[in-house]
């Protein structure tokens, strides 16, 4: 019973995280702040994919969604930021 209990919970938590994720990732592409044809031009992305790439993996490499959002820059101004957070998100949700 124990077992499928904590299965079923992490289910439940991926879930949700999911949810969160493709919350995000609506957030940043209808931001100002991201361009998907820059973000294409500059890092090789489909555009399509381009604004789930930046929330998982482009930030983290120091990817700028656009030529008007720096990421380092804004990472280094704004210490508080959670280190598993999107620094976009962060900037829109704030």
């Amino acid at each position: 019973m124990g077992i499928l209990r904590e299965t079923r919970q992490r289910v439940q938590e991926r879930i949700k995280e999911k949810k969160q994720d493709d919350r995000w990732q609506r957030l940043i592409e209808q931001s100002v702040l991201f361009d998907a044809e820059w973000y294409q031009s500059q890092y090789g992305i489909e555009k399509k994919k381009a604004a789930r790439h930046y929330l998982e993996q482009g930030w983290k490499a120091g990817y700028d969604p656009s030529p008007h959002f720096c990421t380092r820059d804004y990472l280094d101004g704004h210490l508080q930021i959670p280190a598993d957070l999107c620094p976009l998100v962060y900037f829109l949700e704030n």
